[in-house]
């Protein structure tokens, strides 16, 4: 009915339904009536009201009228933090993000009594897929030529692999299960670029989104497939290394001019032509895991946490473990969680029991359960229990531990108890190293199951390679570290000449030109930047290696080269850590510039209950490598250009604005006698701030300091500059002023 009514309405008109009529004739003016044909439903349309309405606006309520608890289920977790921080002005931001359409038919909203129930239960399976990928689902549109969601992965939590997330979700969500029989003409878009993420609606009504072009181009894609999913080629680009596609034939959509690129992922997993180069740098780190080996044979079991962000080297590391274990004749087993993975929970401690019983080698289920229940009988911790062995069941299977046996008491305590059990027999007659790779994804469970094993277990050593965790820490990783049998490494960036060592490796060269060498040290130290900066400009016919010398092509500007979001990613997960008031610190830090003073920093701090905290927030930023210390008046230094730009690229305009307005008035009124050291820094605040007309005072004020102290090409570049902005400004006093600028300024 609704639809219809959209249908026959024009610009500018309200229709009503004539059921309305009915009840209300005496209210409305109608001008004339229109039916729609195929249903025979008959509308009005409105042209005034017959009878006064007394307007009733909405209550005016108080703030305390709905509680925390009320409020929060109806928000995501990061936009309820945020809110609640006082920083809520700074929830709008710049991000990278995929953007995500689904469309779906099959549900009979006017006539279906049952369409309401059918629609929240396949809601809740396809937000239980997005969650399960860390994505958010932000919008449901429903209509008479089909119903669509929208879901975002990287607004407003980003993670360095967005793009392969959205893939992944996109993937699962082809496989509809039969309970949704009726879900029908599943069709996907996915696109990867900037967003706008943030507020948006009035002051009475406001929802959390995303919007951007890229955006608008998830839509048309998804409009434009005939089944499946289909994507662009950012998506393509980002995740390239890891999946596989199809390329199919180019779309015309609306509102871009040309066809677009598209692409739709197989699923299959690829890997491309890249050397294997050893480890580069880590002597402290190799000496310490030397050392761990060594001692596992005495005392209870040992714990080492390899802590790092993602692309530092934890993996690499892990597999130099290994390789020293093997050289002591200790054994290893190895599992890697694997957010793309739907079978994760759990996952990890079933591979590590398959691998340490060689489970694979018995072909019969009976020899299997078996052996398993054999170990655990003989581990002095009585018979097993109806519930384990239940999950025993599951493990001879090589199934995934089934969520049922979750729910009720005492259940995960029951898959406790059995990895736990069958970690200590499996260690008792000779040393073993359990690796656990990508353990940020790690369940409760599976810590508990860590700690408890390292600490009544001997012969063993786990070893667990994370990114580093989020608050709240579960109970049992708090406990864990504080244990005394337990290191940690924490791995920060390659040095600029490490950095420099690996790329070289990886082209089998001994040197770079020196324009390479500058863009490498722009990867900030981190081993996957640097292998796929280098792999980029080879692959792309940017470089050329031929006997073992590395050169640039002659029509290439290595200046000129976008290279895909990866570091920007990284970076933004790191930042998305980071509680909302330590978010707002780092922010308006960038703000001030690549290095900035704690003085200037704490006077911005627009929150005042948090400016206390502020040196706090510093420490915290120096250990995740974000920033470090300027070691003079309080001053600090961003870690690399690549974090300084991902940090303030973020803001909106109108945020940078206000803060460099700040940022230009503080630097005024503070410096007095010394203002003349700060005219070329004052030009480029005001200029950001938009005040055009002080930005050029101070440039021009800045070229005759420079004039002054003889540095005359200093002067001209100031002045340039000054003539660039009163292109556009015209506030320049005179013709007079202008023909001296351009001429005797210049000249001299």
């Amino acid at each position: 009915m609704l639809a219809s009514g959209e249908h026959l309405a024009k610009s500018g008109e309200l229709l009503v339904h004539e059921s309305i009529l009915n009840q209300f004739e005496d209210a409305f003016e109608i001008s004339h009536e229109r039916m729609d044909e195929p249903t025979s439903e008959r509308f009005f349309v409105v042209s005034d009201l017959a009878i006064e309405v007394p307007v009733q606006p909405w209550i005016e309520l108080r703030k305390d009228v709905l509680s925390d608890e009320q409020c929060r289920p109806w928000l995501l977790p990061a936009v309820y933090e945020q809110s609640r921080s006082g920083a809520k002005g700074y929830l709008s931001e710049f991000r990278q993000a995929a953007a995500f359409f689904l469309s779906f038919t099959g549900i009979d909203y006017d006539n279906d009594p049952e369409a309401g129930e059918k629609l929240d239960s396949f809601f809740r399976w396809v937000q239980s897929v997005v969650a399960q990928y860390e994505g958010s689902l932000l919008q449901l549109t429903m209509g008479d030529k089909g119903s669509y969601l929208y879901a975002g992965f990287g607004a407003p939590l980003s993670h360095n692999d967005d793009a392969v997330r959205a893939i992944y979700a996109a993937s699962a969500l082809q496989d509809i299960p039969a309970q949704f029989e009726w879900i029908s003409k599943v069709k996907i878009g996915v696109t990867l670029g900037q967003v706008r993420a943030g507020s948006y609606g009035s002051s009475t009504r406001r929802t959390y989104g995303a919007q951007g072009d890229k955006v608008n181009l998830a839509a048309r894609l998804m409009q434009a497939s005939e089944h499946g999913v289909v994507c662009d080629r950012s998506i393509f680009l980002a995740t390239q290394s890891r999946l596989g596609f199809e390329e199919l034939e180019a779309v015309s959509v609306k509102g871009i001019e040309h066809p677009v690129e598209v692409y739709r992922p197989t699923g299959e997993k690829i890997r491309l032509d890249r050397k294997r180069v050893g480890l580069i740098g880590r002597t402290r780190e190799q000496i310490e895991i030397g050392k761990s080996l060594h001692s596992i044979k005495s005392g209870p079991s040992k714990v080492l946490i390899i802590e790092g962000e993602a692309g530092i080297g934890k993996t690499r590391l892990v597999e130099k473990l290994a390789n020293f274990a093997g050289e002591l004749g200790i054994k290893t087993y190895s599992s890697s969680t694997d957010a793309g993975s739907s079978n994760a929970k759990y996952q990890t401690w079933s591979d590590i029991v398959w691998q340490l019983y060689k489970l694979d080698e018995l072909q019969d289920e009976k020899e299997r359960s078996d052996k398993l229940l054999s170990a655990m009988n003989g581990s002095g911790n009585g018979s097993p229990t109806e519930n384990e062995l239940k999950i025993v069941h599951s493990l001879i299977n090589s199934q995934q531990i089934l969520h049922e046996f979750e729910v009720g008491t005492g259940a995960g305590k029951s898959i406790h108890e059995v990895f736990t059990r069958l970690l200590q027999a499996g260690s008792e007659s000779s040393p073993a190293v359990i690796i656990l790779d990508n353990a940020q994804d790690l369940d409760h469970v599976s810590w508990e199951v860590i700690q408890t094993a390292s600490l009544n277990s001997s012969n063993m050593m786990i070893v667990v390679a994370a990114r580093p965790l989020s608050e709240p820490l579960p109970a049992a990783y708090k406990q864990i570290l504080g244990a005394p049998g337990t290191s940690r490494l924490s791995l920060k960036s390659l040095s600029a000449d490490e950095g420099y060592l690996l790329a070289c490796e990886h082209l089998g060269v001994v040197s770079l030109p020196n324009e390479m060498a500058v863009l490498i040290d722009q990867a900030g130290g981190n081993p996957q930047f640097i292998e796929e900066m280098i792999y980029i400009l080879r692959d792309d016919g940017f470089i050329q290696v031929e006997e073992g010398e590395c050169k640039v092509l002659p029509h290439v500007n290595l200046d000129e080269i976008v290279f895909p979001t990866t570091a920007d990613g990284l970076i933004k997960s790191r930042i998305d850590r980071l509680s909302p008031a330590e978010q707002l610190t780092l922010k308006i830090a960038s703000v001030i510039g690549e290095q900035f003073s704690l003085d200037l920093l704490s006077d911005l701090y627009p929150l005042d209950s948090d400016r206390p905290f502020i040196v706090k927030h510093l420490e915290t930023f120096s250990n995740l490598d974000l920033i470090s210390s300027g070691g003079k008046d309080h001053t600090y230094i961003f870690r690399d250009a690549i974090t300084y730009q991902a940090v303030y690229s973020s803001m909106l305009f109108s945020q940078r604005r206000q803060l460099h307005r700040q940022v230009a008035e503080w630097i005024e009124v503070k410096n007095g006698d010394e203002l003349p050291s700060h005219y070329a820094l004052l030009a480029d605040h005001w200029r950001k701030a938009d005040d055009t007309a002080k930005a050029i005072d101070y440039l021009e004020k800045a070229g005759q300091r420079a004039l002054q102290q003889g540095d005359y090409e200093q002067a001209e570049r100031y002045f340039q500059e000054c003539l660039e902005l009163d292109a556009t400004a015209a506030v320049l006093s005179t013709e007079f002023f202008k023909k001296k600028l351009r001429g005797e300024y210049i000249q001299s």
